[in-house]
């Protein structure tokens, strides 16, 4: 077995291999097995966006969570990396971070932008008295990873090394927006929605005229609708998308 498949997908091949049964009972339990496994492979096989999120969220966190900047920084875009460290380094010998969990997961394919939110409990070496801080991330599917665009306080107690909500510029991060303009991200960048569109084209023989538009109400149900969520609850926005209900108020 490929020590590289998740666990799920190690568990289905071994079923599969054993075969099922010839003992009744055996037979029932091995077809229930074979079913979770395929409900579970199907989840962490399935979709290498998801679970890549999983895995560059886990990888990170778990990186603050030990202080680790190097490891963290390789998450972030290459022209935050320098500035991340120094911002770390200053602060390392002082905080402790004794807990440090994500507590929700947000996700939405089609834009390839998930959000997360973070948990950390710590002190500093002077000031022994436990603190918690929460912190809402925002990370961009590019070139097949995931890239971490923005980090901010968004509850708790402020620390020095997270920006706060109002903070702009990020002292390190671009924002979601900037680094989608600046990565050319974006559904007319897309080889494959241009080869939808043209196939769409020749099936109605000629350039469809453009679709009416959308009526006041449909616009509003469809900004209303929640992303896919994978852990947690929807309604956490980026700060650029708070900047733009700020603006429109």
């Amino acid at each position: 077995m490929s020590p590289g498949l998740p666990y799920a997908a190690r568990v289905l091949r071994s079923l599969v291999a054993s075969g099922a049964p010839r003992s009744r009972s055996r037979g029932r339990a091995w077809w229930a097995a074979l079913a979770l496994g395929c409900a579970a492979a199907g989840c962490a096989v399935g979709d290498g966006m998801q679970d890549k999120l999983y895995d560059s969220t886990r990888e990170y966190n778990r990186a603050m969570r030990w202080g680790d900047a190097d490891d963290a920084a390789a998450h972030l875009p290459v022209v935050s990396r320098d500035r991340f460290l120094e911002i770390h380094e200053e602060h390392r010998e002082e905080l402790d971070v004794v807990d440090y969990n994500v507590v929700r997961l947000q996700l939405d394919k089609g834009r390839g932008v998930a959000r997360a939110r973070a948990e950390l409990q710590w002190h500093t070496d002077e000031r022994l008295i436990l603190e918690t801080t929460t912190i809402d991330q925002v990370w961009q599917w590019h070139e097949g990873q995931w890239v971490l665009v923005d980090e901010y306080r968004s509850s708790g107690t402020p620390l020095a090394i997270f920006a706060e909500p109002d903070e702009k510029p990020h002292p390190y991060l671009p924002g979601l927006e900037a680094y989608r303009k600046a990565a050319e991200i974006g559904e007319e960048n897309d080889p494959k929605a241009a080869k939808r569109a043209a196939r769409k084209a020749k099936r109605g023989r000629g350039t469809p005229p453009p679709p009416p538009a959308p009526a006041e109400s449909d616009i509003a149900s469809r900004a209303a609708a929640p992303t896919e969520v994978i852990d947690g609850e929807p309604g956490f926005a980026t700060r650029d998308e708070l900047a733009g209900d700020d603006a429109g108020h």
